[in-house]
Parts: C-alpha cells; structure tokens; sequence
C-alpha cells in the first residue's frame, strides 16, 4: 500500500514538473525519505539519489543552521564565524 502511495506521489511531482525539466541533484529528505525511495529512483533512472544521514532530522538541522545564522547577523557578531553545519557534523 505504501509503495502504491509513493509511486503515485511522484508520478504526480513528474506531471507537475513536466518532460521539459531541468534535475541535476536528487536528494531524499525528511522522516519519509526511504518510503519514496524506490519510487524516485525508478522515476530518475539516469540520476545519482542522494540521501542525507538521518533524514528524519535534515529539516530541523537546516532551520537550526538558519537560525543560528540569522540570530548571528542581528546580534552584529563579526567576531564568531557564522554556522556552516550542524555541530558535531562536517560537510
């Protein structure tokens, strides 16, 4: 049942996006990433998937490094380098 829902999720992501798109990254995200994996790939044959360690947390490490960017540039803190990644974490 999960797989029907996910192949049709993005059978309808590639009607919206139409014949004429431009991908040139694919990357898996979010608490649901591996169930829309079998989908995107056959979706994206000629494509490399990417897909972040523990998903489940990508959004949340992406709005701790934009808050954390953020709270830098108002508080006018020249002095510290602004976040580059998630603490504990190298890109």
């Amino acid at each position: 049942m999960v797989e029907i829902i996910a192949r049709d999720a993005v059978a309808a992501m590639m009607r919206r996006i139409g014949g004429a798109f431009n991908v040139q990254h694919v990357i898996l995200v979010g608490g649901g990433a591996f169930l829309f994996r079998k989908a995107v790939k056959q979706a994206f044959r000629t494509h490399q998937i990417l897909e972040v360690k523990e998903p489940m947390f990508a959004n949340v490490r992406g709005y701790q490094i934009a808050g954390m960017n953020y709270a830098q540039s108002v508080l006018g803190s020249a002095s510290r380098p602004r976040a580059a990644a998630f603490e504990g974490e190298r890109s």
